[in-house]
């Protein structure tokens, strides 16, 4: 338990981090969820390995608020422009992420969809958006690996591509990890648990 006090301080530290942890919340009625995140200028990250269902429930739930998906983003420039993303256009593509993000945060609530499983982009948006936002919250999706095979395999057309087994399974291990750990309420108001 040591070493992970130690983790914890040295993320802290690296991001900038300060204040309290967030509270922790499970949830199982979108209804409940609403009235949860009914706070103007919220940002909502949120966070699972891919098939976990986050675009899905997004798009049935909580419709009403402004989505920007970084793979919905990478789709359009490659179905647009007819070629694979190269580093310097995802360097573009990540600025118009984070202006998106700006943007929709002055008029309102956001939720940004992408598996935010790595602490790196996870906090490093927290850092960029914590004075523009009132208030930041995770969406965990952390459904049995057994059902993310299972939404992967459903949708696989789309997300197939070389490496995707051994990052879902990696993600995975990391994301519980996170879990099990409280790593995840770290620099935000609330984590909110989708079961």
């Amino acid at each position: 338990m040591e070493n992970i006090e130690e983790y914890k301080s040295q993320l802290r530290e690296k991001y900038s981090i300060n204040g309290e942890d967030g509270t922790v919340y499970y949830c199982r009625s979108a209804r409940k969820l609403l009235r949860r995140l009914n706070n103007p200028h919220t940002l909502i990250l949120t966070v699972g390995v891919q098939g976990a269902g986050k675009t899905t429930f997004c798009q049935k739930n909580l419709s009403e608020y402004a989505r920007i998906n970084i793979d919905e983003m990478l789709l359009d420039y490659v179905r647009t422009h007819n070629e694979l993303v190269t580093p310097e256009i995802n360097r573009e593509l990540n600025i118009l992420f984070y202006k998106r993000i700006g943007r929709a945060l002055w008029f309102g609530s956001v939720i940004v969809e992408a598996n935010f499983v790595s602490t790196k982009i996870r906090y490093n948006i927290i850092n960029e958006f914590r004075e523009s936002c009132n208030k930041i919250v995770l969406l965990v999706f952390n459904p049995p690996k057994s059902t993310i095979i299972s939404h992967i395999r459903q949708d696989l057309v789309r997300r197939l591509r070389p490496g995707l087994w051994e990052d879902v399974d990696k993600e995975y291990d990391y994301l519980n990890f996170q879990i099990q750990n409280n790593i995840l309420s770290i620099g935000v108001d609330e984590v909110i648990f989708i079961e």
